[in-house]
């Protein structure tokens, strides 16, 4: 039998072994994935990715991460030129 993939806020603390309280706080944090858009699940590999990731464990150049980066920053600095006034490039 296949694991699901979307599981519950309480499933996912009890993965971290931590109370769902302190999961949403690590959520918070952006720590670990929240739930899936327009739903109330989250996704289980993104969460045993995410726990690899702060025990050291995943030391992969992953494609996403790096465009994830890259859109935060250009996002940042859009942000940052904004509130100075400045227009922002491209």
């Amino acid at each position: 039998m296949t694991e699901r993939r979307g599981i519950s806020l309480r499933e996912a603390a009890a993965i971290c072994g931590i109370s769902p309280g302190a999961y949403r706080e690590w959520m918070m944090k952006g720590l670990v994935p929240g739930y899936w858009p327009g739903t109330r699940r989250i996704d289980r590999v993104a969460l045993e990715r995410a726990l690899d990731k702060m025990s050291g464990l995943e030391q992969t150049d992953d494609p996403f991460e790096n465009w994830l980066r890259q859109r935060e920053a250009k996002r940042a600095d859009q942000f940052a030129a904004h509130s100075c006034g400045e227009e922002a490039a491209g």
